[in-house]
């Protein structure tokens, strides 16, 4: 049942429909007895529902259940779910207009994907760290991060830069530091960014897309 849900939810997802991706992911989660072989079933939906509430702008929630999996996930010596809950609370930080907490976040999730080898996760976090330290005022070194996400990703033959709400930010402040290194142009000029709900398109969780990702998380 669990696995079934998360399958549900990578179709749900990428169709631009995160509350129906949470609720296939809610009811089993509701539905399967907490037992050890469970455990994994149990991860990948939990780690998809907090795309699928980031997807429907339920931002405050997202970051609660990514903080509680992220915990979890430090005391259990779990790297996966750990990469993807730093990835969705940088999403969220820069959403809500918090560059520090972005970069922390982005940095730990680089740190991860490092370890476990992930090519394409590499590249996603050096996205979302660009776009932290565009955020920041910190435009040279925001600048020289895509390119070497942009030849990670080729390396993968993965050409798409993350969810669609991690795209949103990456724009917004790449336009940021594009218009800040312009002459003339002081740093930062762009407002925040905004709480938004993302439409058609919203989040899609870890497994889509990914090579083995999938059959390494569930059992």
């Amino acid at each position: 049942m669990l696995r079934s849900a998360y399958l549900s939810s990578l179709i749900h997802l990428p169709a631009g429909r995160p509350r129906a991706a949470q609720s296939a992911v809610d009811a089993a989660l509701t539905r399967s007895p907490r037992t050890p072989k469970s455990e994994a079933g149990r991860l990948l939906c939990r780690t998809a529902r907090v795309f699928a509430l980031t997807g429907q702008g339920h931002l405050d929630r997202a970051r609660a259940d990514a903080e509680e999996l992220r915990a979890e996930s430090i005391g259990r010596g779990e790297r996966w779910a750990r990469t993807y809950t730093d990835c969705q609370l940088a999403v969220i930080a820069l959403l809500q207009d918090q560059a520090a907490a972005a970069s922390t976040h982005a940095r730990s999730m680089l740190r991860g994907k490092r370890s476990i080898g992930d090519r394409y996760g590499l590249a996603l976090g050096l996205d979302l760290l660009a776009a932290a330290l565009a955020a920041e005022g910190a435009i040279e070194q925001a600048a020289a991060a895509p390119a070497a996400a942009e030849i990670l990703r080729s390396s993968v033959g993965q050409p798409e830069r993350g969810t669609p709400d991690a795209r949103h930010v990456q724009a917004r402040y790449r336009t940021r530091g594009s218009r800040s290194a312009g002459p003339g142009t002081p740093r930062g000029t762009d407002g925040p960014v905004r709480r938004h709900r993302i439409g058609r398109g919203a989040s899609r969780p870890p497994g889509a897309g990914e090579r083995g990702q999938l059959t390494r998380a569930d059992p």
